[in-house]
């Protein structure tokens, strides 16, 4: 019950924001963060506390660390962070997304590792037995570690969303090493009619990612969703290459984008095939910056607290700790990724 109640006071708060507005997005401040490998983060929507998934562990398993941040009321800024002891959920090995679910005081989590799964797991990583029936496609025609990488739960409970990283085999190339592909993926939305119901799928839509614009070792993808009140969704996309040095580019899908867009979940292929893919409108935000030796790559998205003006909180989290060498043009280049924790501030823009 407390759960629910929590749930149902957050959706109190983040309803400040106008369904009808123009929203607009500015970046507060990076952070250093003590965790490497990180791919999602998630509000619990209580007393500044999220959890933070790291891919896999020294023992090759996910885990899940407890994050409390000090926030700035005003801004949104981190001003502390306090980083819990992990938990191990399950046998899970690249748990990339990440929900947290206020009725049951659980989290459900995205695993690409070999078949994707979708499911959840209590607080000590236990599972509950409950989990998504996820479409023959993703799991037939999925690329290694190009799967699920996200997961997104709508502040009431009953919707959520998940969304391969890069296109499935079946429906056309990924972006690897081009500038020229915008990589399509299957945006997959699955609902229920009570909180403690099972979920049910309910459509699928195309959402192509933007090409990259560096080619030396690149790829552009989606690696994380956020869904707002209003039954729209934040999309993180991220890209990797020497040019940018880890591009973070985020949009809004308005109910209306989603709603024109093709159901494309009749359809075994997007490859050849006739569709509508989601309008991604205007880009809410897009930086990159760093240098090879501090490569920062964004992969989780996640809502946090009400400002004092009404304005919202949402912070990112990268996924660092790792390193590649290429020779491009007879030079070798290393980069190294650096984890980072990232305050954004979304807002209403009055002048729009």
């Amino acid at each position: 019950m407390k759960y629910a109640l929590t749930a149902f006071c957050s959706l109190l708060a983040i309803c400040r924001l106008p369904a009808s507005a123009e929203l607009a997005m500015a970046k507060v401040g990076e952070y250093p963060f003590s965790v490497d490998g990180c791919g999602a983060i998630v509000y619990s929507g209580a007393s500044n506390l999220f959890y933070v998934v790291r891919d896999h562990g020294d023992d090759g398993k996910s885990k899940v660390y407890p994050l409390t941040l000090g926030i700035d009321a005003d801004t949104g800024a981190i001003l502390s962070q306090k980083v819990g002891e992990p938990f191990t959920p399950g046998e899970n090995r690249d748990s990339e997304g990440v929900a947290f679910d206020a009725e049951s005081g659980r989290i459900w989590l995205a695993d690409e590792s070999g078949k994707p799964t979708v499911a959840e797991f209590d607080l000590s990583g236990k599972p509950s037995g409950r989990a998504v029936d996820l479409p023959e496609v993703q799991k037939k025609f999925c690329r290694g570690n190009l799967s699920l990488e996200s997961l997104a739960m709508s502040p009431d409970g009953l919707t959520m969303w998940t969304a391969n990283e890069q296109a499935l085999t079946c429906d056309g190339p990924s972006s690897s090493g081009s500038t020229n592909i915008e990589t399509v993926v299957r945006l997959t939305r699955y609902r229920r009619t009570a909180a403690d119901g099972s979920w049910s799928a309910a459509g699928e839509w195309a959402y192509a990612c933007d090409a990259c614009v560096g080619l030396a070792s690149s790829q552009s993808g989606l690696s994380g969703l956020c869904a707002l009140p209003d039954g729209s969704l934040l999309t993180l996309e991220r890209e990797i290459s020497v040019a940018t040095m880890g591009r973070c580019r985020i949009y809004r899908l308005t109910p209306s984008a989603i709603k024109a867009a093709t159901d494309v979940s009749g359809m075994p292929a997007l490859t050849n095939a006739t569709f509508s893919a989601v309008g991604k409108g205007s880009c809410l935000l897009d930086f990159h910056g760093s240098n090879l030796a501090e490569m920062i790559v964004y992969e989780g998205i996640a809502l946090g607290p009400v400002l004092k003006d009404g304005s919202r909180a949402v912070y990112l989290v990268s996924d660092g700790g790792s390193s590649i060498t290429r020779t491009i043009m007879g030079f070798t280049v290393t980069a190294k990724t650096v984890s980072r924790l990232c305050a954004l501030r979304l807002y209403q823009d009055s002048s729009r």
